[in-house]
């Protein structure tokens, strides 16, 4: 997987550090995921990249880009492939984890002369549901699985 970087999601707001907080480690969590990196825009300084090079984070000129981050609203937003916003969060570490870990879900409908069945399943949540079978204790089983084993 390919993803293009900003320069200046790089940098931080104020001048006195070289980097925002948690960029380096971030970065190496996500090349160590298996990710490509490219870098855009504006050039990083010479120390900046001394750094970088000296942490083991290198860059590399990418024909097709998978994701790519980028700052709007002085917030860091993560875009796939088709320009599709994924994550917008103001720190390295949401950004970097939303890369490797991304979330696990699916939806499933089926429709038949007598039933109508909707099921938006995320096995990353936090145990809401809204579960209505018209049947109060089936539903009330149903809700007791979602909250017990945090899906939604």
């Amino acid at each position: 997987m390919n993803v293009s970087i900003e320069s200046n999601t790089l940098l931080p707001d104020l001048n006195q550090f070289l980097f925002r907080e948690n960029v380096i480690s971030s970065l190496k969590e996500i090349i160590s995921g298996g990710f490509n990196i490219s870098i855009s825009g504006k050039a990083l300084s010479e120390k900046q990249l001394k750094l970088l090079l000296q942490e083991g984070i290198s860059f590399s000129e990418l024909k097709e880009i998978n994701f790519s981050i980028l700052i709007e609203d002085s917030e860091l937003v993560v875009r796939d492939g088709e320009n599709n916003e994924i994550i917008r969060s103001s720190d390295w570490n949401t950004i970097s984890s939303a890369l490797l870990s991304p979330d696990r879900s699916a939806i499933v409908k089926r429709e038949t002369k007598e039933t109508e069945i909707k099921i938006d399943l995320n096995l990353d949540g936090t145990g809401k549901s809204n579960i209505d079978t018209g049947l109060k204790f089936f539903d009330h089983m149903l809700e007791q699985i979602a909250r017990h084993g945090l899906v939604d």
